[in-house]
């Protein structure tokens, strides 16, 4: 019996557990995908949480590649709606397809061009 009571004064005398270090993997927050409607093709990046009343991002890049849709999937993770287009798209018709998403609220434009339209930049 008082290896019984010695044990648990032991068990429970201990130091709590050590926290755990950060995950080695990022825990996702947001999706993207590959998206054509008519004349607009694009890359759309958005956050996993429902929500509404989002800011959406219209992105003008040169290439649908690698590095447009991890500019993207950043907006996205901060909580907004991004479009990533290239050319031929056309800027006035993305702006409207983004705008017409139910949980986008507001559309600002950003140029990751080399080369941009008007003052987008």
């Amino acid at each position: 019996m008082s290896a019984l009571v010695l044990a648990l004064v032991l068990g429970c005398s201990q130091a709590p557990p050590a926290a755990l270090p950060p995950p080695l993997h990022h825990a996702a927050t947001s999706s993207g995908r590959m998206v054509r409607l008519g004349a607009v093709q694009g890359f759309v990046a958005r956050p996993l949480a429902a929500g509404t009343g989002r800011s959406g991002t219209l992105l003008l890049v040169d290439a649908l590649g690698a590095a447009s849709q991890a500019a993207a999937t950043a907006l996205a993770e901060q909580g907004g709606v991004a479009l990533a287009v290239a050319p031929p798209v056309d800027e006035a018709q993305a702006r409207v397809y983004l705008a017409g998403m139910p949980d986008v609220a507001t559309v600002t434009v950003r140029c990751l061009r080399a080369t941009c339209p008007g003052a987008a930049r």
